[in-house]
């Protein structure tokens, strides 16, 4: 017989019911957890749902701080969304590229949000880096393949949706970007704001090394979350995880170039000029996330066609 969850880290083992729920927006949701942490992921299960439907419970900040063996902090985690917070804001936006959020859960305190299952049918958690480097140990090298572009044009179609809608997600990285079936699902809208909310907060929100200048100061803007694309296209790319260098003493970042990081990128200077302009520091001379989706999606479309010449001269030859 199962029991109600509850914030003690023994009784969040496979089999525990989440519920009594509360009615939220999309309704009475409950849900069993069924595995342990997927990814690393502090605080994220696999579940079953009553319909049997895969989904993800992401636990709620004070049972993430009593599951957390390192000791992470009250104050660092203050600065996070509750679940209930990140349950508005995601519920809110609808697109094939962010992550489907499909309840949300309360008791005796203890919050959770339901999103869809994105591991893959191996059961794994697939992100855009592990996802591209396999792609790169397979023998195809990232700036001809057609299915990377594709993948970071789904990104920044999802990223130009979340520009018309004013939001910004706030914290895009490689692990925010999941991988399942050939699409490309954005993930974890913890630390997402609307514009006009986030202005002049002084507050800084997202990762070390993906945030931009404006984001630094406490600030955002549409193309905030382009910055952070930029970066990381840059490491995936190069394989380097240091997108700029700087003068010791000085505040001032510059960005390394693409094709300076890695020669044989310059093979593609579109490539190179777009990652490159995803990272400029002045927001204003940097280019939207439809300009971005625009480009990548031709890059897309060229090498499908490179593709499809190459085979149909390999079925002359035979």
């Amino acid at each position: 017989m199962t029991t109600s969850i509850a914030s003690s880290v023994q009784e969040l083992l496979p089999g525990v019911v989440l519920g009594e729920p509360l009615d939220v927006a999309r309704g009475v949701y409950r849900a069993t957890l069924t595995g342990e942490s997927i990814n690393n992921s502090l605080g994220c299960f696999i579940a079953t749902s009553e319909q049997n439907r895969a989904v993800v419970v992401k636990i709620s900040v004070p049972l993430r701080t009593a599951l957390n063996p390192a000791g992470r902090t009250d104050e660092l985690l203050s600065g996070m969304n509750s679940r209930f917070a990140e349950y508005r804001t995601h519920t809110s936006l609808s697109h094939p590229h962010i992550a489907e959020v499909v309840g949300y859960v309360s008791r005796n305190g203890v919050e959770a949000l339901v999103t869809e299952d994105l591991t893959t049918d191996e059961g794994r958690v697939l992100d855009l880096g592990t996802w591209a480097n396999e792609r790169r140990a397979l023998g195809n090298p990232l700036h001809t393949d057609t299915k990377f572009y594709n993948l970071v044009t789904q990104v920044c179609s999802a990223l130009a949706y979340l520009d018309k809608e004013g939001t910004v997600h706030g914290d895009i990285k490689e692990p925010h970007v999941l991988i399942k079936n050939g699409s490309a699902k954005i993930i974890d809208f913890g630390t997402a704001q609307r514009h006009d909310m986030i202005q002049g907060s002084q507050r800084t929100y997202g990762t070390q090394n993906y945030l931009s200048p404006e984001q630094e100061l406490g600030f955002a803007c549409p193309k905030t979350d382009v910055y952070a694309l930029g970066v990381t296209l840059f490491r995936i790319l190069t394989e380097q995880k240091e997108a700029f260098t700087q003068q010791k003493g000085s505040a001032t970042k510059y960005v390394v170039r693409v094709q300076n990081a890695t020669p044989e990128l310059a093979e593609e200077p579109e490539l190179c000029n777009i990652v490159d302009a995803m990272r400029t520091a002045n927001s204003k001379k940097r280019p939207s996330a439809e300009e971005c989706e625009t480009v990548f999606n031709n890059l897309a479309i060229k090498y499908a066609r490179t593709t499809s010449r190459s085979g149909a001269v390999a079925n002359i030859a035979a």
